[in-house]
């Protein structure tokens, strides 16, 4: 059974407040244009952070999800805009090279004083065109190695500054022999790192950079390792509620610091039944 928006969001007691609302009306603006409504989840430390959401769109093309992402920044920022604000500096990148767009929704820290964050996701197969940029908040020489497949460059909005820079690399799973891509993970990925990458069956497979450092390695389903699954369940194990939605988990992010299959913090990402009724 796939929960639904409503559902998840009784179950895990989301606070809400300003940009809870803002991304619900992104969410509704964007209607005819979703491709999925994803619920997730943080394992750290054996304890969970569920108050999390991403709506990514259908069509591969900023200027569809422009006037709701519009709307968003306008709901944030109210009439003064992104001017002055960090994460001003996407927006421009989004309009000379974006394609797919996503929106996330998530709350940190015990009830009654949650920390809330919006992120806004845009992505490009025009890798060459967005690298610039890119270099600029990764690591000397962590720029996309050729024949990336896509680049995904996100923004976050929060009460203490927002905006920091995030870039997630992707790439389907065929293109990772190739050698510039095989070079760049030897250099970027540890050995068991890259063992995972190779034995996974899924569809694609992305690195993150984030504040600076790499990130999170992610794999998409399906799982057919036993040494994943079993990382998975012990990290989710904790709370009932993923344990239930296993059989719709999507892609798993994990190995923040080159841990493999003993990272101490793992993000979950399941199928939902949508936005449904409230």
């Amino acid at each position: 059974m796939r929960y639904s928006y409503p559902q998840l969001k009784r179950a895990l007691g989301v606070a809400g407040g300003p940009r809870l609302d803002a991304f619900e009306r992104y969410c509704r603006a964007m209607d005819a244009n979703t491709r999925a409504l994803e619920w997730s989840c943080k394992s750290s430390a054996g304890a969970i952070e569920g108050a999390r959401f991403l709506h990514t769109a259908r069509v591969q093309s900023y200027e569809a999800a422009r006037p709701a992402v519009d709307r968003l920044l306008a709901d944030l920022f109210g009439a003064a805009g992104v001017a002055g604000h960090p994460v001003g500096w996407l927006r421009p990148l989004a309009e000379r090279l974006g394609e797919g767009v996503a929106v996330g929704y998530a709350e940190a820290g015990a009830p009654g004083s949650r920390r809330t964050e919006v992120k806004v996701y845009v992505s490009t197969s025009r890798v060459a065109d967005a690298a610039p940029v890119i270099e600029t908040f990764v690591p000397d020489a962590g720029g996309p190695p050729d024949g990336t497949h896509k680049v995904m460059v996100a923004a976050s909005i929060d009460e203490q500054r927002g905006g920091g820079p995030r870039v997630y690399y992707l790439w389907r799973r065929g293109q990772l022999a190739a050698p510039a891509a095989a070079r760049w993970l030897e250099r970027w990925c540890t050995d068991e790192e890259r063992e995972l990458i190779a034995a996974n069956d899924g569809r694609t497979v992305s690195v993150a950079f984030k504040e600076g450092r790499r990130d999170m390695v992610y794999l998409s389903a399906p799982f057919r390792q036993p040494e994943v699954r079993r990382m998975v369940a012990d990290h989710l194990s904790v709370h009932p509620l993923p344990c239930e939605q296993l059989d719709n988990l999507r892609w798993i992010g994990f190995s923040k610091r080159g841990e493999g299959l003993r990272a101490r913090e793992l993000n979950a990402y399941f199928h939902t039944a949508g936005l449904g009724r409230a």
